[in-house]
């Protein structure tokens, strides 16, 4: 993209809006699995068991995990963010 003319706060930023939407779609997928894995396995063993399960309650603790999630995602799309934007176009180019 840096030889196309992209400037290097362009490259940048779309490799961490890259890397925080990748964190989020993660995030929120894996949200849907286990709340419906949940509710998929309360169902099979509320029928003869008795049991109680439901996977649409939320636990605090769960908003705690998301935003810690989404720390740890938005550091490390940096490293990479930070390494396009650190790089040189011409001496990437004329190495062999």
């Amino acid at each position: 993209m840096r030889c196309l003319g992209a400037t290097r706060g362009e490259l940048f930023y779309l490799l961490f809006i890259e890397g925080l939407t990748l964190t989020v779609l993660g995030i929120a997928i894996g949200l849907c699995f286990a709340h419906g894995g949940m509710e998929l396995l309360g169902n099979w063993l509320g029928d003869g068991q008795g049991l109680t399960i439901s996977g649409w309650a939320w636990a605090q603790e769960e908003f705690v995990l998301i935003a810690g999630l989404l720390v740890t995602g938005s550091l490390t799309a940096l490293l990479p963010a930070w390494q396009a934007y650190q790089t040189d176009v011409s001496r990437t180019l004329s190495s062999p």
